[in-house]
């Protein structure tokens, strides 16, 4: 029991590992993409 355990929690823990890293440099990308087109927004408009 305690080895399927440990096995178990090894297997998610590795694919959730790359995959975590993998999405936090995606949100990082995807969320400076549009704050840029959001200060050039608020840029013509004040213009």
């Amino acid at each position: 029991v305690p080895g399927e355990r440990s096995t178990a929690s090894t297997f998610p823990t590795d694919p959730i590992s790359p995959l975590a890293t993998t999405l936090i440099p995606a949100r990082n990308s995807s969320a400076a993409l549009p704050a840029r087109t959001s200060n050039t927004t608020i840029t013509a408009n004040t213009s």
